[in-house]
């Protein structure tokens, strides 16, 4: 609008301009005029455009107002018509529920009058019933109040169900509690059925100590062939293989520290390669367990696999050459420093007595071939054990096809010639599967069975030592009497082995399958008792187990102190102690741990019994367990 009040003030300019001009004519030439009149032109030309400019930005903001109101319009007639149908549709919806609600009014109503109709029926009725039976009102007075008793009797009996229950379950408790106590007393009981004797054999003393033990854990099944033997260094019991319906290739270990827990525990690493029916076994190196041939079906096997009881893993050597006995099972083995002796067993072709060398340092089987014809008749289920000073193998037993042997052979490995050795006096049972090792000069077995020519079987449990100077036989612990087996049972019921002065011999419980009995037979040879006595007279003090002594440091009733004497032997190479505690009931915890041969248990309940136990470990792994104590907390 500016330009508009220029052009104005250049009109009122032009107008007095013009007003000069009339005042002074004479002083302004006409192209003066037309120049100024062109100038207002020019002026007004451009004022006219700027308003132009103006007035088209002024329209098409108005333009632009207009479709915004224009969209907005079409937007709200879109919702309007949207809006109004969803309310078209809504109104449709509830005039269909009206009409529905009208029915099923009207079908309620029609009920209501049918059940008027019915209810009037029914009182009709009931005044036809209250005529017709208005005389059993005492009936039915005596019925209430009967129907009253057997309420309450109802009432009392479900008491009396709930007293039954609550009494159901004390009871079940007192059997849970009866038959920990029965467990507890079973083993007190087997384990009191131990002895000790002073046996005179051929003028020499000879101790037998023998125990009884319940076992416990994951007790194995007893199965026909396994392979059982005894690991000295590591204190355990190994079972393997045999035939008994299932996958029998776990590796049972049973630890024999004293005072241990006695429980069989299945080993966590691989298995072996396959279950062996059959198959020899015996510790080597102290700590592993070599198991040679063995049947697998209708397949003979001549393989050597060794368990390692430390790393709790199976190895197949690889053998040095191709030179190995012939497949076979039932064979015989003896492990002496580096060296494995092998004898006998079933072959394809029959019962053997060919005798083999296998080398642990070289993994490498040797013949040992007699420089005689006098040999063993061919068996399998012999015992073998070995005179390291006379260097002599001892054969015993077996069964050569007609039935068990009672025989002894022996080889001298020097000039390999074998002498059969003809026993004086009393003979022994006939017998196979059994163990044998030799004390002193001494040739002991111990167990087997015998089965005779018929195929009649029975158990032997006897420990029997053979003095090879007199060629006597004598009875060192009879056993239990041999028990009759059927024929179609089990022949290796029971299975044995031995370490330098320990036979063990492993049976199922009466009644079971289960491998949970195992007894003990412990013998001080002549020479070990007179080796005491030599001690005894020197005034030395040799202690030779972990002992607890039985009087303790301090007993409250809430706390004990024990102590306990290391053995005399190695004592220096041991490297702590750990004490262990248990109930009757059969709770074990750990109470100590350390260097120093004492502890003291807190935390106990007045006037209870308390077993301890002392486990010692040895700087090499090793470990020796005490014998339990028992203790009372004072009241």
């Amino acid at each position: 609008m500016p330009p508009k009040k220029a052009a104005a003030g250049g009109a009122k300019k032009g107008a007095a301009g013009k007003k000069g001009a009339k005042g002074a004519k004479d002083s302004a030439s006409p192209a003066d005029d037309l120049n100024k009149e062109r100038e207002d032109l020019l002026l007004r030309i451009k004022t006219a455009e700027d308003d132009t400019q103006h007035f088209q930005l002024e329209c098409g903001k108005l333009e632009e107002t207009l479709r915004q109101y224009r969209a907005r319009f079409a937007a709200a007639d879109t919702d309007k018509g949207d809006i109004l149908a969803f309310r078209q549709t809504e109104i449709e919806r509830k005039e269909t529920r009206i009409r529905d609600v009208l029915k099923q009014s009207l079908s309620a109503t029609q009920q209501l009058e049918d059940s008027k109709l019915l209810v009037r029926q029914l009182e009709d009725q009931q005044r036809e019933l209250l005529e017709k039976y208005e005389g059993t009102s005492e009936q039915l007075q005596v019925a209430q109040a009967e129907l009253t008793f057997q309420c309450s009797e109802v009432a009392r009996l479900v008491a009396r169900a709930g007293d039954a229950e609550r009494l159901t379950l004390e009871l079940r408790g007192l059997q849970a509690d009866h038959r920990l106590v029965t467990a507890a007393v079973k083993r007190l009981t087997i384990a009191n059925a131990g002895r000790t004797r002073l046996r005179i054999v051929h003028g020499d003393a000879w101790m037998v100590a023998v125990s009884h033990r319940q076992l416990e854990g994951e007790t194995p099944i007893l199965r026909n062939g396994s392979a059982f033997a005894c690991c000295g260094a590591s204190k355990l019991l190994c079972l393997t293989g045999g035939l008994d319906g299932y996958d029998a290739t776990d590796m049972n270990t049973l630890p024999l520290a004293v005072g241990d827990t006695m429980q069989w525990e299945v080993t966590s690493g691989p298995r072996a390669a396959s279950q062996l029916f059959l198959a020899a076994s015996v510790c080597v190196n102290r700590t592993s367990i070599l198991c040679f041939g063995g049947k697998r079906g209708n397949e003979l096997s001549n393989e050597v696999q060794i368990f390692s009881t430390i790393s709790e893993r199976w190895q197949t050597p690889e053998m040095l050459d191709d030179v190995a006995p012939c497949p076979r099972y039932g064979a015989c083995l003896f492990s002496v420093h580096s060296q494995v002796y092998m004898f006998g067993g079933c072959g394809a072709e029959g019962m053997l007595n060919d005798t083999w060398m296998y080398d642990l340092a070289r993994n490498q089987w040797s013949p040992i071939t007699p420089t005689t014809s006098v040999l063993p008749a061919g068996r399998m289920g012999a015992s073998l054990c070995m005179d390291e000073q006379e260097g002599r193998l001892w054969v015993v037993g077996g069964n050569s096809g007609g039935g068990s042997l009672s025989d002894l052979y022996y080889l001298d490995l020097t000039s390999c010639i074998w002498s059969p050795v003809r026993a004086l006096g009393t003979q022994i049972q006939p017998r196979q599967h059994h163990c044998a090792v030799m004390m002193q000069h001494f040739v002991v077995i111990s167990g087997g069975v015998q089965i005779g020519p018929d195929g009649s079987a029975c158990l032997v449990n006897d420990v029997q030592a053979f003095d090879p100077e007199p060629r006597l036989w004598a009875c060192i612990n009879a056993g239990t009497p041999a028990e009759d087996i059927k024929l179609d049972s089990n022949p290796h019921a029971a299975l044995h082995a031995c370490t330098s002065d320990t036979i063990y011999s492993l049976t199922p419980s009466r009644g079971t399958e289960l491998l949970e009995q195992l007894q003990t037979v412990h013998l001080t040879t002549p020479d070990a008792i007179q080796a005491l006595r030599e001690a005894h007279k020197d005034d030395r003090v040799i202690v030779r187990a972990l002992t607890i002594s039985p009087t303790p440091l301090e007993c409250t009733c809430n706390s004990i102190s024990v102590t306990w004497t290391p053995p005399t032997k190695n004592s220096d190479r041991i490297a702590g102690y750990k004490a262990m505690l248990s109930t009757l009931s059969g709770v074990v915890r750990e109470v100590y741990r350390g260097p120093e041969p004492q502890c003291k248990a807190e935390g106990l309940r007045p006037h209870v019994e308390y077993v301890f136990c002392v486990k010692a470990f040895y700087e090499d792994g090793s470990f020796l367990w005490s014998e339990p104590v028992a203790f009372t907390t004072k009241s």
